[in-house]
């Protein structure tokens, strides 16, 4: 029961998603590349000790933002 309560939740969700939401959520990740690419630039200390967690996140991001607009499709 779960887990068709699950799979209509997802359902449920996927048909509120525009495509408008998911070229805001492409934009959103655009400029965080934008901002990645700024602080390597720096090249602080402090950005080499945090990019690979923040860059875990950000790939993690642009997966389920490519899933999310394969399924509406």
């Amino acid at each position: 029961m779960e887990k068709i309560d699950y799979k209509l939740q997802s359902i449920q969700n996927l048909t509120q998603v525009t495509g408008e939401d998911i070229t805001g959520l492409q934009h959103e990740l655009d400029e965080m590349r934008k901002y990645v690419d700024m602080m390597d630039k720096e090249g602080t200390v402090e950005w080499r000790k945090i990019k690979p967690f923040i860059m875990e996140k950000v790939n993690a991001l642009e997966s389920r933002i490519s899933s999310l607009e394969m399924a509406r499709k």
